[in-house]
């Protein structure tokens, strides 16, 4: 999962490249790719594409369901959220923001994973969304509504956020 800054063709190209190069890594590494070097030929596309005017924020995630294993490496984004057993876990990996710097490192994280675990990933997007009153959302509260709904599976969660997002 990604998020360019700003909006606009210019973002939208750049998301196009992030996406385009995550696919052609994939096919061309026979699916030995690891999250941390997805984000680092990613960061290498954004610099050469944008020239550090246009930066991303990205988790990268590879599920390995033999090792039952999820290896994740971030770059600026919001920590995505481990659901396991009624319980909400941050997955805590840092790493720079995409764009920002040519000789970036991104770390993989690696986490066991269970049946029944499930993960959230979102965007700033969703935390800092404001109602009327020009409260935010927060992550805080997007961690309540995972945990509430997270019985009802993936789309449940979906669709409890969405939800709790236009009630708010």
């Amino acid at each position: 999962i990604g998020d360019v800054e700003g909006h606009g063709i210019a973002s939208a190209i750049i998301t196009g490249a992030a996406k385009a190069t995550c696919e052609a890594a994939v096919q061309l590494t026979g699916h030995q790719l690891t999250a941390s070097s997805l984000l680092a030929l990613i960061n290498r596309t954004l610099l050469a594409m944008s020239r550090h005017q246009i930066t991303m924020t990205a988790v990268a995630a590879v599920i390995d369901p033999a090792a039952r294993t999820l290896t994740l490496a971030n770059a600026g984004h919001p920590f995505p959220l481990l659901v396991r057993k009624g319980i909400t876990h941050p997955l805590m990996a840092e790493g720079p923001v995409l764009g920002s710097t040519p000789d970036a490192i991104y770390t993989n994280v690696r986490v066991e994973i269970h049946p029944g675990d499930l993960m959230v990933c979102f965007t700033d997007g969703v935390a800092e969304c404001e109602n009327e009153k020009d409260e935010q959302f927060t992550e805080r509260r997007l961690r309540s509504v995972t945990q509430r709904a997270a019985a009802h599976g993936a789309k449940g969660v979906r669709d409890a956020v969405v939800d709790a997002i236009r009630t708010f």
